[in-house]
């Protein structure tokens, strides 16, 4: 049972993982290994800070402040893809421009560091439940670096493979929105 506790919130506060993933697929945005590993290894730091936070200080913080916090940001971030896609980058597109729009290009490394922190914020207040539970601890943070790496990975394989040439055109906004409403949904769920 405490192996399934700390899979169970390895796997659920990595969800957002696998989302963020697959919006970054569906822009062709590459996330090289070393990337997903200095987000992913961000996401783990984050999460084990929260977790030791919610064996001592829970009480200052309670834990759906953190998660509004990072939904706010994740919202925020969706948000200016949008914004970038409808006032910057459609302007910028010569009429056809599909085929350029569809090549890879790769995350920067001030975009790999925000995303890390944005997860591991959003993972601060089940991190804090995690830690006031009593759950394994030590497994709980290994499983969710493991599942952080492999969900990020998946999300944007199955970004890229699932984008139709057609639809690339609108894959900035398609993913800027799941990232909002993702944010949405973590700050009031």
């Amino acid at each position: 049972m405490p192996i399934f506790s700390a899979f169970l919130f390895a796997f659920c506060v990595n969800i957002d993982t696998l989302l963020i993933g697959f919006s970054y697929g569906l822009k062709k945005q590459q996330i090289s290994l070393a990337q997903n590993l200095f987000i992913s290894g961000i996401t783990f730091f984050g999460t084990v800070i929260s977790i030791f936070c919610g064996m001592g200080v829970a009480s200052f913080l309670p834990s759906a402040h953190a998660n509004r916090a990072g939904g706010l940001l994740l919202f925020i971030l969706g948000l200016y893809y949008l914004l970038k896609y409808l006032f910057y980058d459609r302007k910028k597109l010569p009429p056809n421009a599909l085929a350029a729009e569809c090549t890879p290009i790769r995350l920067s490394v001030k975009e790999s560091m925000l995303l890390g922190i944005v997860l591991s914020l959003n993972n601060m207040g089940m991190g804090i439940g995690a830690g006031l539970s009593g759950m394994n601890l030590t497994l709980a943070c290994v499983l969710t670096l493991v599942l952080s790496i492999l969900f990020l990975f998946l999300g944007s394989l199955l970004g890229k493979k699932s984008c139709p040439q057609k639809l690339c055109e609108f894959a900035a906004p398609i993913s800027g929105g799941i990232i909002a409403v993702l944010g949405v949904w973590q700050a009031i769920g």
